[in-house]
């Protein structure tokens, strides 16, 4: 089955679009993962009770064979490819940050991964 997903990338620490230009490159150019369609990049404040930089944001679509929790643990392993260090603070700063917006139309809740994402109408560049 091919799975229809939209992800969110951000970044806000070091060289912003870099880091996200660097995550898109992962995920497209993995057997798994597909890249339909990218959105502009959109610069945004801080999200949370933490200050830190603006953030460059985007969402890219793509087409995957993977189930949520493993396209869960890839992107986790692209993160840390791409440069993440592991944080232990919600909404800290981050060098790159991708979430599972959505996945098909499915719902999706266990303790690691809520689909739709959470906070998805709180975010303007995503509602963009």
């Amino acid at each position: 089955m091919v799975n229809e997903v939209y992800l969110g990338l951000g970044s806000n620490i070091g060289d912003r679009l870099k880091y996200l230009l660097y995550a898109i490159e992962l995920i497209s150019n993995n057997t798994n993962c597909s890249l339909i369609k990218s959105s502009s990049i959109y610069e945004t404040t801080p999200y949370g009770s933490i200050e830190g930089d603006n953030y460059y944001n985007g969402v890219i679509n793509i087409k995957t064979s993977l189930d949520p929790a493993e396209l869960l643990e890839l992107i986790k392993q692209f993160e840390l490819k791409a440069g993440r260090k592991k944080e232990n603070i919600k909404w800290s700063s981050r060098e790159i940050d991708i979430d599972i917006l959505f996945y098909n139309n499915f719902i999706y809740n266990n303790e690691n991964l809520n689909i739709p994402h959470p906070e998805i109408l709180i975010r303007d560049f995503v509602l963009i």
